[in-house]
């Protein structure tokens, strides 16, 4: 029973609503009735605070049941409640509607961060286990209609707490795509103008905004902003000012648009927004991580673990891993690789590397069992799989990359063993189905024959990665990309170079460019202008002793580049990607590369191809766009003997005599 306070009254109106809400909601029945009314006793003695319990979404959801049952739905409910009160959750109805009713429609969905479509992917590869509570918490706190400003709202946690996978499935959830006009996903960066730009693109991806002003940009967001109800996503934020400048350049029209962040950094998330605390995101329960874990070792149907075994593995795996998803995965995907045996897998867990606490590392704290298990499997890889891994420190991070590529650029490479019973191409296949077993590579798009289509490294590994190779010399990264800062100058005997920026800010000093063997390009700047500098930067890759050793050319994306006449010089160049250039036309002396394996002039202008390509002995793969061939100039048994693939549209045409 509630005792009211003696100053407290209802009016008529007021009384009349809390008396029909009340038997709706405890369907007369004595024991509810005493429920509630303990319940609504700890709240505010007030008309607006008991209707906010009495509206509360968990009423909406009604089922026919005995009497014994409805009871205790009813103190279900009300439990709810309280769970929800204690996380700070609003009390609203529409919204908590929406989640219940699309819960079980939106698992599996990803959001592809290079573009906002969204996609499907294979449950059995997700490692989403344990955040289904979070999930729904968040997307009732984002979609929250009585919040009319401009709203942050932060996820908090440490390194491998899955953040960013969290992140992922509300972004890409049902409710979260009615509800909002726009979503934007925004990878962190310290430079606000690229964060601005990749607002932009995708919000119009139709204008190149690349040669606009700072200030200008402000005002194109504001301006494609406006009138919208938006959700914009920033992951894995560092900094407070990228942050505070950020809020200030988005419209804020009381609409009850939002941002949504991540971060490691307990000041941001607390100064992100001073009403609310952050959503701090615990590790996984135990229950969660076991079978995250046995979901990712993929034990053997025919192997069976005593009690025992199976207690003292869970008790293992919870002092190693933290109860941190990203350490799970690395560590179920390494032992998936071990015998399946309980001594097997003992000896790894009692591995020394994996007894030095975070003080005798050196390291902070945060995520440092994360640190030691991809140490553990980095030094486990052998040592074929080894530069497969640290090539994906060339690619941006969080960039999503086409398997095709990928594979096509190892064969380059010559990361391929030989083999006598396997093609070349099967055996860098293998590689790639080797990392994505033991947990190091993530497959964001697969093909309708379940084959992968887009893959990349997990945003915490690729630091460490792509620092690592920079390191030892495998890579170099020039220019800026995602606030990562690179180093003024490559190491001398650098093998790789990944331009994030104009390239002729690159140091082509004979010192510097002697042992040059690939060259990727991701400076999609000045879309309106041919690139120059490439043809530059190529002739001083020959220049210094008359012929290159470049093996890789990639300049995907680059707005026509401008190629030299004389690339015969690239005497061991293997792959030359045009892909997406918009070339017009393709020198003559590209069919004269000796050794060229791969030609890729998909999505350009280019519309035939020098007669030279036909005579070349090493080409593997052609991808291309509508290409007519003349059959009158070659003998067909003489076309390309080492041809693999052919990719795109062509026409067989032969002169009329």
């Amino acid at each position: 029973m509630i005792r009211l306070p003696k100053n407290v009254q209802f009016s008529e109106l007021e009384i009349s609503e809390l008396k029909t809400r009340i038997i709706r909601r405890c369907k007369g029945l004595p024991l509810a009735i005493l429920e509630l009314g303990e319940f609504l006793s700890t709240r505010a003695a007030s008309y607006g605070e008991w209707l906010k319990v009495l509206d509360h979404p968990v009423w909406q959801l009604d089922r026919k049941r005995d009497l014994h049952s409805e009871v205790e739905e009813i103190k279900n409910k009300i439990n709810e409640i309280k769970e929800e009160e204690e996380h700070g959750e609003p009390l609203r109805i529409q919204e908590y509607l929406n989640v219940c009713k699309s819960s079980n429609q939106d698992e599996g969905l990803r959001q592809n961060q290079q573009s906002s479509s969204s996609y499907s992917v294979d449950e059995e590869h997700s490692d989403v286990i344990g955040f289904q509570k979070h999930k729904r918490r968040l997307v009732t706190r984002l979609t929250d209609t009585y919040l009319r400003s401009l709203h942050v709202i932060s996820i908090l946690g440490q390194v491998g707490s899955g953040k960013t996978t969290l992140a992922m499935e509300i972004y890409g959830s049902n409710e979260i795509r009615y509800h909002f006009n726009f979503r934007a996903w925004v990878s962190s960066s310290e430079n606000l103008r690229d964060v601005y730009l990749m607002l932009l693109e995708q919000a119009d991806n139709c204008m190149d905004y690349e040669e606009v002003a700072t200030t200008e940009l402000v005002e194109k967001l504001r301006e494609k902003l406006h009138n919208k109800r938006y959700l914009v996503v920033l992951d894995d934020v560092c900094s407070r000012d990228v942050l505070n400048t950020l809020r200030n350049a988005l419209p804020n029209e009381t609409n009850g648009s939002r941002v949504l962040l991540t971060t490691s950094n307990e000041g941001v998330a607390r100064s992100a927004d001073p009403r609310r605390m952050p959503y701090q995101l615990q590790p996984l329960e135990d229950d969660d991580a076991w079978n995250l874990f046995l979901k990712k070792v993929r034990l053997s149907k025919n192997i069976q673990l005593s009690a025992f075994e199976t207690s003292e593995l869970k008790r293992r795996i919870r002092r190693r891993c933290k109860g941190l998803p990203l350490a799970i995965v690395m560590l179920g995907g390494f032992l998936s690789t071990k015998g399946m045996s309980y001594e097997e897998w003992s000896q790894v867990l009692d591995h020394q590397s994996l007894q030095l606490d975070h003080q005798s590392l050196q390291l902070d704290r945060n995520g440092v069992e994360f640190l030691k298990i991809l140490a553990l499997s980095y030094n486990d890889l052998p040592f074929h799989l080894r530069p497969c891994l640290l090539y994906f420190g060339l690619f941006p991070k969080g960039y999503e990359i086409p398997v095709r590529r990928l594979l096509l650029l190892w064969l380059a490479e010559g990361f391929a063993k030989q083999s006598l019973e396997k093609t070349p191409e099967d055996v860098v296949e293998g590689y790639l189905d080797e990392l994505i077993k033991r947990q190091m590579i993530q497959i964001k798009k697969w093909r309708k024959d379940g084959s992968p289509k887009r893959c990349l490294m997990r945003g915490e590994l690729h630091e460490i990665i792509s620092s690592k190779a920079e390191d030892i010399g495998f890579l170099h990264i020039q220019g800026i990309m995602s606030g990562r800062e690179a180093n003024e100058s490559p190491k001398l005997s650098v093998r790789r170079v990944a331009g994030y920026g104009d390239i002729k800010e690159y140091p082509c000093k004979e010192l510097y460019i002697q042992h040059l063997r690939s060259y990727l390009s991701f400076n999609t700047q000045n879309k309106d202008m041919p690139a120059k500098e490439i043809r530059n930067f190529l002739s001083k890759v020959v220049g210094f002793q008359g012929f290159g050793l470049l093996r890789v050319l990639d300049l995907e994306r680059v707005y026509k580049p401008k190629l030299s006449e004389n690339l015969e010089k690239l005497f061991h160049l293997r792959y030359l990607g045009l892909r997406w250039t918009f070339l017009d036309t393709l020198p003559d002396s590209a069919g004269r590369l000796p050794y060229l394996e791969t030609l890729d002039v998909k999505h350009t202008y280019i519309s035939s191809l020098p007669i030279s390509i036909w005579k070349m002995k090493h080409i593997r793969h052609l991808c291309l766009n509508e290409i007519c061939f003349d059959m009158s100039v070659q003998k067909p048994n003489s076309l390309l003997p080492q041809l693999q693939t052919l990719y795109g549209d062509y026409l067989w045409t032969r002169r009329v005599q």
